[in-house]
C-alpha cells in the first residue's frame, strides 16, 4: 500500500482537513511527492487480530524516484481514539493519543551519507509487542477515583470505522484505531519553514483485541466509589420487579379484586456470568442468568401460574465525550441528564439472544409456608404497580382478608449464547473519551394455570378438591399473560492467550512489559557514586546507643 504523504491516522493516507494530527510540530505538506513508502507486516491478512503479548513484525520498504536527502526515520505503533458530536453550534470533534511506541533505529542502519538514492530499495525491519497497559501519561486528567484511572490505562480494542467484517454496534461518532506508521524527516535547519519536514509517510492499520480481565465494574453487585453514580445506575437497572396476575384481559377501570389471583415477584440475586471472547473475537463462551420467581396467591386455593415464555436480548451502550470522562459511565447517569449533551453522548443498540416458549410440564414451583401474614393488596417494589392503581382504593380491606401465609418459588437458569457469527462483540472497556458497556434484558411471561394443570397440582400437593371451583373460574375466563422484564449489567472480556503477558514469545524475545520491568530493575541496581559524608556525621564511628569505654 502506497500512502499519500498528507494523510492522517484515520484517512489512511488520503488528503483530509481533519484536525486529528500526531505531529503538530512537523510539516504535513510533502516536500518530495516522488518518494514511495509502504509498511509490510509479516504473516498479515485482512482478518488478522492481534492481542496482548502478540508481536507485530514487518518492514518498511522505501523506493525513491530521485535523490532525497533526509535526517531521520521514524517507525511507531500508534493508537488513538476519536469522537464527534453534532452540537447546536455545529459538529465538534475530539481526539486522544492512547499509545505511541517508537521502534529504536540504530545509527548504523542509516546510509552514509543520509541520502536516499534514485531507484535504490531500502528496507527497515521493525517489531512491536502489544502491551497489556498504557503508560500513566496516557491518562493525565482528573479522575474521581483510582478505579477510573485503572480502567483508563487499560488498552481499548479497535472500534468503529468499519474495521471489523461484522457490525461491532458502534456509531460513526466514536472510534478507536491502531496503525503502524513510518516517516522520513528533514531537520528544521534544512527546512525553509523552520521545523522538521515530513519527506514521506506510510501507514498500515492493525486490529487489536486486548486480552485479560479489566478491573471489576459490576457496580450493582460490588462497592462503588460514587454513591450518587451508583443510585442512578440502580435507577436504570431493574434487578427486582413485581406484577399482578389476573384471570383475564380486562380493562384497568373494569378490574376488580376478584379478578386478581396473586402477585408475581422476579429477582436477580447475582450478576450474569461474564462472556469470554476468543483472542480473535470469532467465538464467545456461553453465559447464563438466574432469575428467582415467587408467587403470592390471594387465596389458598389459587395454584401457581404457568411460565409461558422467556426472552432475552443484549444491549450495547457506547459512551463518547469531547472531554475526559472522569467517572465510569452507565445508562443511569448518561440518560438521566447527568452529563452535558453538548460535550457527551451515548448510543444504544440491541441484539436478540433468546426467545423460547415453555410447556406446562416445565413448571416446577415449590410451595413455601410462611408464619407471617402478608398484605397482598397490590404488588410493589417500592411503589404500587400500574396494574393495580385502578382497584387499589376501596380494596385494602378485602386484600387483608384474603391474605394467606403460603407462596410458591422457583428458579430459572437461562442459558444464553452471543451470536458471534452475526455481530462483533467488543470487550467491555472504559477509556478517557470512549467507553463500551453491556446490559442484559430478560423478560419472563406467566399466565394463570388452566383447570387441568391446577387440578394436577392440587392432587400432587395433597390439598384435596378445595380449589376446583377457583380452577374452573380461572379457566373459564380469558387467560391473560403477565410479562416481567429485568435489566442487569453483564461483562464481556477477551480470554488470555496461551502465553502469559511478559513471557518470551516464540522468537525468544521478551515482551514490552517484561523489558520495562527489567529496565527499572537495572536502574535500581546500577552503581552509585559514593561521597564523603557531612562533617557533622564524622564525629564518631560508634553505633548509636553504644558508648566507648
Amino acid at each position: 500500500m502506497f500512502a499519500n504523504l498528507t494523510g492522517s491516522l484515520y484517512d489512511g493516507g488520503s488528503s483530509s482537513s481533519s484536525t486529528f494530527s500526531f505531529g503538530a510540530s512537523t510539516s504535513r505538506r510533502s516536500a518530495f511527492p516522488k518518494t514511495n513508502m509502504e509498511v509490510l507486516l509479516d504473516n498479515h491478512f485482512q482478518s488478522r487480530v492481534y492481542t496482548t503479548g502478540d508481536s507485530i513484525t514487518g518492514s518498511v520498504r522505501i523506493v525513491t524516484q530521485r535523490d532525497v536527502p533526509f535526517d531521520a526515520f521514524e517507525i511507531v505503533l500508534l493508537g488513538a481514539s476519536r469522537t464527534q458530536i453534532d452540537a447546536v453550534s455545529g459538529v465538534r470533534e475530539s481526539s486522544h493519543i492512547l499509545l505511541k511506541m517508537a521502534m529504536p533505529i540504530a545509527p548504523s542502519a542509516y546510509p552514509v551519507p543520509r541520502v536516499l538514492e534514485t531507484g535504490q530499495e531500502y528496507v527497515l525491519p521493525f517489531r512491536f509487542v502489544v502491551p497489556a497497559h498504557l503508560t500513566l501519561g496516557a491518562c493525565n486528567h482528573v479522575a474521581k477515583s483510582d478505579r477510573v484511572r485503572d480502567h483508563h490505562v487499560c488498552l481499548p480494542p479497535t472500534m468503529g470505522d468499519g474495521a471489523w467484517e461484522r457490525d461491532d454496534m458502534t456509531p460513526d461518532m466514536a472510534r478507536v484505531k491502531y496503525v503502524v506508521r513510518a516517516r522520513i524527516f528533514r531537520d528544521a535547519d534544512s527546512a525553509k519553514h523552520g521545523h522538521p519536514t515530513v519527506v514521506a509517510e506510510a501507514t498500515q492499520s492493525v486490529r487489536i483485541l486486548p486480552a485479560g480481565i479489566a478491573p471489576d465494574d459490576d457496580e450493582l453487585f460490588t462497592s462503588t466509589d460514587d454513591n450518587n453514580n451508583n443510585s442512578r445506575s440502580r435507577g436504570y437497572y431493574t434487578l427486582s420487579k413485581s406484577k399482578s396476575l389476573r384471570k383475564g384481559l380486562l380493562m384497568p377501570l373494569l378490574r376488580t379484586a376478584s379478578s386478581k389471583l396473586g402477585c408475581v415477584h422476579a429477582t436477580v440475586t447475582e450478576p450474569a456470568t461474564p462472556v469470554i471472547l476468543s483472542t480473535d473475537g470469532q467465538t464467545a463462551s456461553p453465559t447464563a442468568a438466574r432469575v428467582s420467581l415467587r408467587f403470592d396467591p390471594t387465596a389458598v386455593d389459587v395454584p401457581p401460574p404457568r411460565i409461558t415464555a422467556v426472552s432475552a436480548k443484549l444491549l450495547a451502550h457506547t459512551y463518547f465525550s469531547l472531554g475526559p470522562i472522569v467517572a465510569l459511565p452507565n445508562p443511569g447517569t448518561w440518560s438521566s441528564g447527568g452529563v452535558l449533551l453538548e460535550r457527551a453522548c451515548y448510543y444504544d443498540t440491541s441484539v436478540s439472544l433468546l426467545s423460547r416458549n415453555f410447556g406446562s410440564s416445565e413448571n416446577a414451583w415449590e410451595p413455601q409456608v410462611t408464619t407471617s401474614r402478608r398484605d397482598s393488596g397490590y404488588c410493589s417494589d417500592g411503589s404500587p404497580n400500574d396494574d393495580d392503581v385502578a382497584v387499589q382504593n376501596g380494596l385494602d380491606g378485602q386484600a387483608s382478608k384474603d391474605a394467606v401465609g403460603i407462596s410458591y418459588t422457583t428458579d430459572l437458569l437461562v442459558p444464553l449464547q452471543l451470536p458471534a457469527d452475526r455481530k462483533t462483540f467488543l470487550p467491555t472497556f472504559h477509556s478517557c473519551i470512549v467507553s463500551r458497556t453491556y446490559s442484559l434484558q430478560l423478560s419472563v411471561s406467566v399466565a394463570p394455570s388452566s383447570t387441568t394443570s391446577s387440578s394436577r397440582y392440587s392432587k400432587k400437593s395433597g390439598r384435596g378438591n378445595g380449589s376446583s371451583s377457583s380452577s374452573r373460574s380461572s379457566s373459564s375466563s380469558i387467560v391473560g399473560t403477565t410479562t416481567i422484564t429485568l435489566t442487569m449489567p453483564i461483562r464481556i472480556i477477551v480470554g488470555s492467550s496461551d502465553r502469559a503477558v511478559g513471557q518470551p514469545d516464540e522468537h525468544g524475545l521478551p515482551s514490552f512489559d517484561a523489558a520495562m520491568e527489567e529496565a527499572e530493575a537495572d536502574a535500581f541496581l546500577m552503581p552509585r557514586m559514593l561521597e564523603m559524608p557531612d562533617a557533622r556525621f564524622q564525629e564518631t564511628s560508634v553505633l548509636p546507643g553504644y558508648g566507648s569505654h
